[in-house]
C-alpha cells in the first residue's frame, strides 16, 4: 500500500513523543527520590540538633560557652595563682609607698598549729542549798490590782488595798559554789558561772491538830514595771541569740533577780520589820573574784600542753589574747564587770573563816498568807548552766538545760500572821467586855479605845473616820471587826507578871478565833500591851505618798 504523503510530521510521531516524555519523568522522580533526598534529611536533623542546643544553653548558661579565649585571658581566668617570687619581681615596678607598705604587712608564721583536743567536761557537781533562812511577817498597802492577781481574780479596780504579808531572807555562798562546780581553770576564769536565775518559796501550815499540812509553792506575782526590765525566758534552748540575750540580760539583773518582790507594796507598816530592811543593803558583788581559784590550781608535769601555755612576748599579745580567749571560752555574750569580794560583817558566834566566802543575799515576800495562820517556809535558788552548750560537754541534757535547780533549804522558823485589826482586852462592866481595836488601812492606823461587846457573840465594829488617801483627808466607814467570838471571862484570876514577886488578881479572856481555835487573853497584859502599842503607832512617821512609783524610783531614792 502506497504511502500517505498527505499526513504531518507530529502526526506521524506522537507516539514517540510521548513515550519519550514518559521516559524523561521517570528518570527525573527516580533521581529526586533516590539520589536528593538523603542529604535533606542529613540538614533536617542537623538543624533538630542546633535547635536542641540553643534550648539546653538557655535553661543552664555556662561562663566557659559564654566568654572567648581572648575575653577569658582578660578576667584573668584560667592563669596560675601568683608566687611570692613572682609578686616580689613585680614591687619593683610599683610606687615606693606600695613598696613600703609591702614590708610593713607581717609574714605569715610557717609553724603549724597545734591542734589541741578538749577532754569531756561534766556538768556542775551540785548546786548548794540557801543558808540561814530567816522569816519577817508585817503589815502593808498594795493596788487592788496585784491583790486580785495574787489571789488569781479577773476583777481589777485600781484602788488601794490593804494586805498582811511575810517575807525570807536568806544567803547564798558564792564562794563555796564555786569549789562545788568542779570546773576546769578556764571555766572559772573566763565565765560567770555563779548567776542566780530565779528564787522560789515553798510553805507549810500548821493544822488545828498540830501537825504539818503538804509544803506548797507560793504564787509568784511580779509587777509590771519589774517585768519589763527581766529578761523573757527563751522558749527554746538552742535559740542561741534567744538564750544569750537572756543569761545577759539575767546577770545585769541580778540586785532584781536575788532581791524579787513578788508583789508592790505602796506602804510598809512604819514600825513594822520588813524583808528589805532584814537582808541588808542591795552593796556586793555579783560573783566573787576567781582568780583566788588560780592560785590552787595543780601544776601540770613539765611538757604537758606545753606549746599551748606558751607565754605572749608582749603586754600588746598579753591583752589581745586574753580577749579572744574569753571570747571564746565563755557561751554568754555579756562579761559582769568583776568587783574586789566584800567580806561579810561576822555575826556573833559565827567563825572568822566564814568572814573568807563571799554570799549573795536572797528575799522572797509572800502575799499570800492568811491572818491567824502559823506558817513555816522553805527557799531554793537557781543558777544559770555555765557550760550551756559548750562542745564538751557530752551529757546532752545538761549540756541544752538553761540553768540548775538547788535543793530546798532547811525550814525556817514558825511564823504567826497577825489580821489588820489587833485588838486588846482591857476591862470588864457587869457581863460586859471592854475591847480596843486597831485597824491598819490605807498606810494609817485607827485606833478605838473602847468597844463594849457581850458575852457569847461574835463582834462586829464598823465606824466612819476620817483618813488620808493620797494626801487627801476622807471620811470612810471602816470595818474594825477583829473576827473572834467572845466566850467567857474568868474574873479574879492570880497572876503574876514576868519579874513580879506576888500574884495579882486579874480577869481572863476566852474567845475562839475566826479559824474555831479557843484561846486566852489576860487583861494585865493585854493593858499593857495596848498601852505601848498605842504610844509607838501614834509616834510612827506619818505614812508616805500612796500613789503609785516605779521600780526605777524607788531604786534612785534607796540610792
Amino acid at each position: 500500500m502506497a504511502a500517505d504523503l498527505t499526513q504531518s510530521f507530529m502526526g506521524k510521531h506522537v507516539e514517540k513523543v510521548i513515550l519519550a516524555a514518559a521516559v524523561v519523568i521517570f528518570i527525573a522522580s527516580v533521581t529526586w527520590f533516590v539520589v536528593l533526598r538523603e542529604p535533606q534529611d542529613q540538614l533536617l536533623s542537623q538543624t533538630r540538633r542546633l535547635v536542641r542546643k540553643v534550648q539546653e544553653d538557655v535553661k543552664n548558661p555556662s561562663i566557659d560557652k559564654a566568654l572567648t579565649q581572648d575575653e577569658r585571658v582578660k578576667l584573668g581566668i584560667d592563669r596560675s595563682i601568683t608566687t611570692a617570687a613572682q609578686f616580689g619581681r613585680t614591687l619593683n615596678g610599683l610606687p615606693a609607698a606600695w613598696t613600703a607598705l609591702a614590708k610593713m604587712v607581717p609574714r605569715q608564721s610557717t609553724r603549724k598549729e597545734e591542734v589541741i583536743v578538749l577532754k569531756e567536761v561534766k556538768p556542775p557537781a551540785e548546786i548548794l542549798a540557801v543558808e540561814g533562812l530567816r522569816t519577817v511577817w508585817g503589815r502593808g498597802v498594795t493596788s487592788d490590782e496585784v491583790k486580785m492577781a495574787l489571789e488569781k481574780s479577773a476583777v481589777k479596780s485600781g484602788t488601794l488595798s490593804d494586805i498582811v504579808w511575810a517575807g525570807c531572807v536568806a544567803r547564798f555562798d558564792l564562794t563555796e559554789q564555786l569549789k562545788r562546780y568542779g570546773l576546769p581553770r578556764k571555766y572559772i576564769l573566763d565565765q560567770s558561772p555563779v548567776t542566780i536565775t530565779k528564787v522560789e518559796l515553798r510553805r507549810r501550815e500548821r493544822k488545828p491538830d498540830g501537825g504539818w499540812s503538804g509544803w506548797k509553792g507560793v504564787t509568784t506575782v511580779v509587777p509590771p514595771d519589774v517585768a519589763d526590765e527581766l529578761p523573757a525566758f527563751p522558749a527554746d534552748a538552742n535559740d542561741k541569740l534567744a538564750v544569750r540575750a537572756w543569761g545577759g540580760g539575767l546577770i545585769k539583773a541580778q540586785a532584781e533577780v536575788r532581791r524579787m518582790p513578788f508583789y508592790e507594796l505602796l506602804v510598809t507598816d512604819p514600825e513594822g520589820k520588813t524583808v528589805e530592811a532584814e537582808a541588808g543593803p542591795i552593796g556586793g558583788v555579783a560573783n566573787p573574784d576567781p582568780s583566788v581559784f588560780a592560785e590552787k590550781e595543780p601544776a601540770k608535769p613539765a611538757g604537758e600542753n606545753a606549746s599551748a601555755e606558751r607565754k605572749p612576748t608582749s603586754a600588746k599579745e598579753e591583752t589581745a589574747s586574753k580577749t579572744a580567749a574569753d571570747a571564746a571560752a565563755s557561751p554568754w555574750l555579756v562579761t559582769p564587770t568583776r568587783r574586789k569580794p566584800t567580806k561579810p560583817e561576822p555575826t556573833p558566834g559565827e567563825e572568822t573563816a566564814a568572814t573568807e566566802h563571799v554570799y549573795a543575799t536572797v528575799w522572797a515576800n509572800d502575799g499570800t498568807v492568811q491572818p491567824g495562820k502559823t506558817y513555816q517556809y522553805q527557799m531554793r535558788v537557781a543558777v544559770l548552766n555555765p557550760v550551756w552548750s559548750r562542745l564538751e560537754v557530752k551529757d546532752e541534757q545538761a549540756r541544752w538545760a538553761l540553768q540548775f535547780e538547788g535543793p530546798w533549804s532547811e525550814p525556817g522558823e514558825e511564823v504567826a500572821i497577825p489580821g489588820l485589826v489587833a485588838f486588846y482586852f482591857v476591862g470588864t462592866f457587869g457581863q460586859r467586855v471592854n475591847l480596843e481595836l486597831h485597824r491598819w488601812i490605807h498606810g494609817q492606823w485607827i485606833m478605838i479605845p473602847s468597844v463594849p461587846t457581850l458575852l457569847g457573840a461574835p463582834v462586829f465594829y464598823t465606824k466612819r473616820v476620817p483618813i488620808s488617801v493620797g494626801g487627801e483627808e476622807i471620811t470612810k466607814e471602816v470595818d474594825l471587826s477583829p473576827q473572834m467570838l467572845v466566850v467567857d471571862v474568868v474574873k479574879g484570876f492570880p497572876y503574876k507578871p514576868a519579874g513580879g514577886n506576888r500574884s495579882i488578881s486579874t480577869n481572863v479572856l476566852v474567845y475562839a478565833d475566826a479559824r474555831g481555835s479557843v484561846r486566852e487573853r489576860i487583861e494585865w497584859e493585854d493593858r499593857t500591851r495596848a498601852t505601848k502599842d498605842r504610844r509607838r503607832r501614834k509616834e510612827a512617821a506619818p505614812p508616805p505618798e500612796t500613789g503609785r512609783r516605779s521600780k526605777r524610783s524607788k531604786r534612785t531614792s534607796k540610792r
